[in-house]
């Protein structure tokens, strides 16, 4: 987490900012105690603002803006990076409703990142698929002999002339891994997807370029 104090203005009291300060030292002191990482931003000589964008360049997930408000009201305002949305928690036992919105935002990024995983996955049995499913951008499960000379093979011959980025070449596919959950029981004698391989298919094989 980052604390940045806010509504630190010419209108504002000496008082009244020292208390501002103090609330947010409060604060920090007691998620640090509660096993959090935490970091108060009191640089006087940068705008809230300015602060709001440094962490989240920086990627800090979660920042907690207190304000004369927020003092007032004894309440944090709780601003998530991955979405940025913005709510209020009560100071009283802000450590646990955290701990909450942490589990929150894992959840949040690893369903997402599921999601994208499973909608570049494709299933495909044989050479032709391959290349088209690697040329999408999306990573195959194919029938696999298993045999490394085969997978030197499939890597060889995947590797296109298309530029997939400026400057970097576009690499063969190779082996990722061999899922224990495999999309269905291979038929019998299926045939390795490589086209000049002669050895049956033993599990299906998560394939893909590496970058």
């Amino acid at each position: 987490f980052v604390i940045v104090p806010c509504g630190i203005t010419a209108s504002v009291s000496k008082e009244d900012e020292e208390g501002i300060i103090n609330t947010c030292k409060e604060v920090e002191t007691k998620l640090k105690k509660a096993g959090f990482r935490v970091y108060g931003d009191y640089r006087d000589n940068y705008t809230p603002g300015w602060k709001f964008n440094h962490w989240e360049v920086k990627g800090v997930p979660v920042r907690l803006e207190i304000g004369p408000n927020d003092k007032a009201r004894s309440q944090l305002t709780v601003v998530l990076r991955h979405t940025g949305t913005k709510s209020t928690t009560p100071m009283e036992n802000s450590e646990i409703k955290l701990r909450e919105v942490l589990d929150q935002i894992h959840n949040d990024l690893y369903k997402k990142a599921k999601q994208e995983l499973d909608s570049h996955t494709v299933v495909v049995k044989d050479w032709t698929g391959f290349l088209k499913g690697l040329d999408n951008s999306c990573i195959m499960l194919t029938p696999f002999c298993g045999e490394p000379a085969c997978e030197d093979l499939i890597k060889k011959d995947s590797a296109r002339d298309a530029v997939v980025e400026e400057g970097a070449p576009a690499m063969g596919a190779k082996g990722l891994c061999i899922p224990f959950d495999q999309p269905e029981k291979l038929a019998e004698k299926q045939p390795c997807c490589h086209p000049d391989c002669k050895n049956p298919a033993k599990y299906y094989t998560l394939f893909g370029r590496s970058y």
